[in-house]
């Protein structure tokens, strides 16, 4: 028999043998999406889990996603982690696309229990400080912005502390100049109220020219300039000042270490922010570092001029 006839012999019993379950793994994959939504999700996030979890699947190839094991799943994440050199926290979020997916696999019976359960993963990586920009450095930033819709964009998310999808989402309707505040779609499609200064006010004003609806920023066709957009906008003024690694969330860091650095209450940065949790927002006390060596000197009875000498024999 010609080899090449014994080499497709060979593929259909192996095909017979061992079946495909890629149309069974995308029903489960399209279902697991709409249970996002359901859930209310941002649209932000139900890509990132769409994204992780296509790479899922195709790591998977023609098998079974429901008769994955514990260790392909720890396979999965070393491998991805060695090939794109993925940091400790995409690493963890990988992890917890794959116990959400499983979560839900679970709960619509298509198996009886996840692969994920076993596997501490995401307790044991260590979650990291978040980094930060001086009050200097983002002033620079400001300074040397060369127009007004990229001098507004600096502004209003230094002010807000808002996400990078909730300055996308902004409208020019929803801004309050004599209150100095916004109406802000967050996460899970909570609304809230975020303020911002005179400075930040300036600004939009001149960015917005007197017109009074529409996106906040838009692209050259009228529509909303896109998250990627604004995100260059923001990595491009970090470069302009010698600044590297700029990005969005690293304006709403530095406005919450910067607002507890003054003495801002933590449950009103916490309101600001939009988190859930307070217990989100703490682990910005660990980056205030002025203020609490302040508040050790102030308050601590062995610290300052009045401190009682120790008593020497």
């Amino acid at each position: 028999m010609p080899r090449d006839k014994l080499a497709n012999l060979f593929t259909e019993e192996c095909g017979a043998l061992v079946p495909s379950h890629r149309q069974k793994n995308e029903t489960l994959a399209l279902g697991f999406e709409k249970w996002l939504a359901t859930l209310k999700c941002s649209q932000s996030m139900r890509a990132r889990c769409e994204l992780w979890l296509r790479r899922w699947l195709d790591f998977l190839g023609p098998d079974d996603v429901c008769a994955a094991t514990t260790s392909r799943v720890r396979l999965f994440v070393a491998d991805v982690a060695t090939k794109d050199c993925l940091s400790t926290h995409t690493m963890r979020y990988a992890f917890c696309v794959l116990r959400k997916f499983y979560r839900f696999a679970v709960l619509a019976g298509a198996m009886p229990y996840s692969p994920c359960d076993l596997i501490p993963f995401a307790k044991s990586i260590p979650r990291r400080l978040p980094r930060t920009l001086s009050e200097e450095e983002i002033a620079r930033m400001i300074e040397a912005a060369p127009t007004p819709p990229e001098r507004a964009a600096l502004e209003i998310f230094y002010a807000t502390g808002c996400r990078l999808a909730e300055v996308a989402g902004m409208r020019a309707e929803h801004f309050d100049f004599r209150q100095r505040q916004i109406i802000v779609l967050g996460k899970g499609e909570k609304e809230r109220i975020c303020f911002f200064g005179s400075r930040a006010a300036q600004a939009v004003k001149a960015h917005l020219a007197g017109r009074t609806k529409g996106p906040l920023f838009r692209n050259g066709k009228g529509r909303a300039l896109s998250r990627e957009s604004l995100a260059i906008i923001v990595r491009r003024a970090g470069q302009r000042v010698g600044i590297e690694g700029v990005h969005p969330h690293l304006l709403r860091h530095s406005f919450a270490t910067h607002l507890l650095d003054r003495g801002a209450d933590i449950r009103f940065i916490q309101e600001f922010l939009g988190h859930t949790s307070v217990q989100t927002t703490a682990i910005y006390l660990h980056t205030a570092v002025a203020s609490l060596a302040k508040i050790h000197r102030k308050f601590h009875p062995h610290e300052g001029e009045n401190a009682p000498c120790p008593k020497t024999e």
